[in-house]
């Protein structure tokens, strides 16, 4: 795993997603209908979000106190 890393920089799988928001995948899916304003890019057969996006967003979660 630790190989593909070079080319994704910046980017993160949707499972360490999840496990920085510490959240389960129907509730991701959940909040995904809410729009949480995190666009997934399609990197090869997954997609992959922006981790400053991650970042940003898990810090609004806070402030709103919904983390």
């Amino acid at each position: 795993m630790e190989a593909h890393r070079p080319t994704h920089e910046g980017f993160i799988t949707q499972g360490e997603l999840l496990r920085m928001l510490g959240m389960h995948r129907s509730t991701w899916h959940r909040r995904c209908q809410l729009g949480l304003g995190l666009t997934p890019v399609k990197m090869g057969n997954r997609n992959r979000y922006p981790v400053d996006a991650v970042r940003a967003l898990i810090e609004r979660m806070k402030k709103d106190g919904r983390m």
